[in-house]
């Protein structure tokens, strides 16, 4: 059976009460569908599983670090700060959407007191993860390879616009002909600007440092890529191909062109860039995420969605140089960890 455009009538005694269209969908074919995105959840819940094993492998590796004295405390404080500054302000201006969704079942001094204090929990748990990582890497990596402040900056940018482009040129090829919807969510808020503005920056912030840590275990699981170059270039196609099935919309196709590609990029990055100067990673991921927010801000689905995504941008970009720059300065007493002069020049070899 095919699906099948049809026009129903409600009569009300001998007039016409309501005429509208349908298209009637086969029972099979909402089985089928039902049984391929049943498959598709397995999938992503398999590749959830493996970024959130890289995340707690990175938040554990703060923990030692920490106990070990070879732990960025300042930047920790300072990530900390940020990310649940973020969260308190988006609690906060967002608090008409979710006092909305109060259940009228439940006395309202409960539900506000439930809503805050599982929402500062959830706060101080999401920023202090990220917030280890960072210290840890920072801790016990030595400065990357020395590159002047300006091509470092367009380097890194250049990066992630290209990286970008090629995913999403292959995704636009592959990935079903949905349309894309703009986010409204941010309309329920009390500023608007504010969250279009401040939500993208705490993605980048994590975002980044998943990525740093994946791309600091690599190098040191390969000792600087002269070991174990198999295992290790076969451990970032999958970290790549778990990422792509969140972008892939529950098509099979989709993922394996998308997660294959992200794979391939994350295997040729680390080979050539990331592995000599991880300084990188942080003007990299701050581009794509400045093209995906302002790809958003473009719909201008309502007032502040182009200038919060465009002040998100500048955000974005200026944290980005800065923690490329505090990538790159030296550390001392750390100069047998992270990235060596010595590795660079085997790994050139």
């Amino acid at each position: 059976d095919e699906g099948e455009a049809r026009i129903s009538v409600n009569l009300k005694g001998s007039e016409v009460a309501d005429v509208y269209r349908w298209i009637h969908i086969p029972e099979e074919w909402q089985r089928q569908e039902r049984e391929k995105a049943t498959r598709f959840q397995i999938v992503l819940a398999i590749c959830s599983f493996v970024v959130a094993g890289c995340f707690m492998g990175g938040i554990a590796g703060g923990i030692i670090a920490w106990s070990r004295k070879q732990f960025d405390r300042g930047l920790f404080l300072s990530s900390f700060g940020l990310l649940s500054g973020i969260g308190l302000l988006n609690l906060f201006n967002s608090w008409p959407s979710v006092a909305f969704r109060f259940s009228t079942a439940q006395p309202l001094e409960r539900s506000i007191l439930t809503t805050v204090g599982v929402g500062l929990v959830s706060i101080l748990v999401s920023a202090a993860a990220p917030s280890l990582i960072i210290g840890f890497i920072h801790g016990t990596k030595s400065a990357c390879q020395s590159v002047a402040r300006s091509e470092r900056i367009l380097l890194g940018l250049a990066l992630g616009a290209i990286f970008a482009g090629i995913t999403a040129l292959v995704s636009s090829w592959t990935a079903p002909s949905l349309p894309r919807w703009p986010d409204y969510n941010p309309v329920g808020t009390y500023l608007p600007l504010f969250d279009v503005a401040l939500s993208p920056l705490s993605r980048f912030v994590l975002s980044t440092a998943l990525l740093l840590v994946v791309f600091f275990l690599t190098h040191r699981f390969s000792n600087g890529w002269t070991q174990r170059k198999v295992p290790t270039a076969l451990a970032l196609f999958v970290f790549g191909l778990a990422l792509g099935a969140f972008e892939s919309q529950g098509d099979w196709w989709a993922w394996a062109a998308v997660g294959g590609t992200t794979g391939l990029l994350f295997v040729a990055g680390h080979l050539f860039l990331f592995r000599y100067a991880l300084c990188l990673v942080p003007l990299a991921v701050g581009m794509f995420q400045v093209l995906a927010t302002l790809e958003s801000g473009l719909d201008r689905a309502f007032t502040a969605a182009l200038p919060g995504s465009l002040l998100a941008a500048i955000l974005i970009i200026w944290l980005s140089i800065l923690w490329s720059g505090k990538l790159q300065e030296p550390r001392q007493g750390t100069l047998n960890n992270g990235i060596r002069g010595s590795d660079l020049s085997q790994s050139r070899t």
